[in-house]
């Protein structure tokens, strides 16, 4: 069962990536179709792995051999540049509904403590720390503070509702593949 808190948590990141999304419109090129984020290997926390399954168990058996093809191409190859197996061919998420929360996040700016992104990724540096966003969005005017997610406080967050969902359930702490969740 997954805590009632990744809802809540999910309903305000969504919630301010789309104010910013709506603010900065003409400086974000996130959307269908584009797929930058989208060349990663995840492996998620057992409680947004708990979402994944779910969200699986929901989609069409069709959908779902897709995915397990993809799934069954990536198996044994270390390829960190190939596709998310949930991406899918007109460049949509099988799953977006219930993307992990690096995906709900990813393109946007985000603020890390200092020290903690690699320096290549630093683009702009303040008393809060380091932000980082996608380098093909804010080409016009870098984001302004209140277009910044503070990444350390939601990490926090989904770690305290993955303890509290390993403790629930018993099911340890260990991350799983995306892959292999598309082979369950």
């Amino acid at each position: 069962m997954v805590p009632g808190g990744h809802d809540e948590l999910v309903r305000r990141v969504d919630a301010l990536t789309a104010e910013i999304a709506l603010r900065r419109a003409g400086d974000l090129s996130c959307g269908r179709g584009c797929t930058a984020c989208c060349r990663v290997q995840l492996s998620l926390s057992p409680l947004e792995a708990q979402v994944v399954r779910s969200a699986l168990r929901g989609l069409s058996e069709g959908t779902r051999a897709r995915i397990r093809a993809r799934a069954q191409q990536g198996i044994g190859r270390v390829d960190h540049d190939a596709a998310c197996v949930m991406l899918e061919e007109d460049g949509g998420c099988a799953i977006y509904a219930s993307r992990p929360m690096v995906c709900r996040t990813q393109g946007h700016a985000l603020r890390y403590p200092a020290g903690s992104l690699p320096e290549a990724a630093v683009f702009a540096t303040g008393a809060g720390g380091e932000i980082t966003w996608c380098p093909l969005n804010y080409g016009s005017a870098p984001p302004r503070s209140e277009d910044v997610l503070e990444a350390e406080r939601i990490d926090e967050v989904l770690a305290v509702l993955n303890l509290m969902t390993a403790a629930s359930s018993q099911a340890g702490l260990e991350r799983k593949p995306m892959v292999e969740l598309a082979l369950e």
